[in-house]
């Protein structure tokens, strides 16, 4: 039987129902799509993270428009099942660029395209769905236009008041000529039920940690489901376990990084759920008589003042610094990894300069007597989230650059982590050089195995 683009896009409509939706496993070359065609896939969404990192670039925008059509236009003729083509913010400057990027899509056999707003003005996006919307209908080609909203994912606007804002750019966008609504980055099943009840097209939803299963997501109402750049992840993921572990003279090496841009004032950790590389490690000194010690990945400090808020002295002297070190794939309790966490250098470096003395006694900044594991408690995903957005969160809503920020170096890394510890209040015993430590300093421990990594974060205010 001939498949034609336009039965495939019927078919590839016919999918979104909300009972069971439509689960998306996102492919970035031509093998992955046909692995996952292979694995009985109805359909296939290609990942933009994924296309970029095979061909040497960052995420975000970074990709050539002739680079991305030409590797969606292999996938398309690899495959028979429908194709739907991540074109990040539609590979153009403009809507006419857009509309340019749409062409080449429908030209490339593909049945449908996700374009995002980002930081970008929703009604910047809305301009850029309804020049898609009229190119393919002038072309006489179906096209399902998946908008997706970047409130949840990007953490745009105070937290109480994202959902309204979330359900106006779903109207505005559908207005434009949207076919499907997808906001990434929501995971509260009060929320999605909220969602999807809101709003009039096929809700699309992003499967990942702390996310409903795809049968939950259905019976609340989710049409569709995304791994994103998951699966792309999890394949550089088995080739950096797959690959010799490096000697001390081995040379580094870092991905792209996402979104093209650094944050403020810092050396960036590896992203998390967003990025593909990994820093590969270094050789290990042994911690308990086996190859178990703590490498250094990268570090992360984002710095509040650095930052155009409408109110200047909204910062103060807020900042986050993160420090992300690996752990080897030998198993490793918690306790242990905390007591690693502890020796390690990057662990006495902490607090812009200060440090910790051979008995475990922190200098410079900060003084915090006796920091062992056990001052650490376990805490749930929920309650880290609530702490460190009220602490983020406290003056006004956040300048979208400090929110995209924070997201991918704070929020991200929590969402992931598969334990969670807070360094609890220690009285007396933690002091500043100017006074006692209180509610304006936060410090957590983040363990997360399938990347296996320990993430140091502390957020303060000095």
């Amino acid at each position: 039987m001939t498949v034609t683009q336009s039965g495939n896009a019927h078919l590839f409509r016919s999918l979104h129902t909300a009972p069971a939706p439509l689960a998306l496993a996102n492919a970035w070359d031509v093998a992955s799509a046909r692995v996952i065609e292979a694995a009985g896939a109805p359909a296939i969404a290609t990942t933009s993270a994924g296309v970029a990192w095979s061909l040497g670039s960052p995420d975000g925008d970074c990709l050539t428009r002739d680079r991305a059509l030409e590797r969606i236009a292999r996938i398309v003729a690899a495959v028979a099942v429908p194709v739907t083509a991540d074109i990040e913010g539609g590979y153009g400057t403009d809507a006419a660029g857009v509309a340019e990027t749409v062409a080449g899509v429908l030209a490339a056999g593909a049945v449908g395209v996700n374009i995002e707003d980002g930081t970008r003005p929703p009604t910047e996006l809305a301009t850029r769905l309804a020049a898609a919307r009229q190119t393919a209908d002038r072309s006489g080609e179906d096209l399902f236009l998946n908008a997706r909203v970047d409130t949840y994912l990007l953490g745009l606007g105070a937290p109480d008041a994202r959902l309204k804002e979330t359900l106006t750019r779903a109207r505005l966008y559908v207005d434009a000529g949207a076919d499907g609504i997808f906001v990434p980055g929501v995971t509260d099943t009060a929320t999605i039920a909220a969602l999807a009840g809101s709003i009039s097209v096929p809700l699309n939803v992003m499967a990942g940690p702390g996310a409903p299963t795809v049968a939950e997501l259905g019976a609340l109402g989710v049409a569709r489901v995304s791994l994103g750049s998951g699966v792309a992840q999890a394949a550089y993921a088995a080739a950096r376990r797959a690959a010799p572990r490096g000697t001390s003279s081995a040379p580094a090496t870092t991905s792209p990084s996402p979104r093209g841009s650094p944050t403020r004032n810092s050396t960036r950790c590896s992203p998390t759920s967003t990025d593909v590389g990994r820093s590969a490690r270094a050789a290990r000194t042994t911690l308990t008589g086996v190859q178990n010690e703590l490498a250094h990945e990268g570090s992360a400090f984002v710095n509040f003042r650095h930052y155009t808020f409408q109110d200047a002295r909204s910062p103060a002297f807020r900042w986050v610094d993160v420090k992300c070190l690996l752990f080897p794939t030998a198993p490793v309790d918690d306790a242990e990894l905390l007591a690693a966490l502890i020796r390690h250098e990057q662990f006495r470096d902490d607090y812009a300069g200060g440090g910790v003395d051979p008995e475990g006694l922190r200098h410079g900044p900060y003084w915090l007597k006796a920091v062992t594991p056990d001052a650490y408690e376990s805490v749930g995903r929920e309650e880290g989230d609530l702490i460190l957005r009220k602490w983020a969160n406290q003056f006004e809503d956040l300048p979208v650059d400090l929110a995209a920020d924070l997201h991918r170096e704070v929020f991200d890394r929590l969402a992931a982590a598969d334990s969670i510890y807070c360094l609890r209040e220690l009285g007396d015993e933690a002091m500043h050089d100017w006074g006692g430590v209180y509610g304006e300093f936060h410090e957590f421990v983040l363990i997360d195995r399938s990347a296996e990594r320990i993430t140091l974060l502390v957020a303060a205010d000095d």
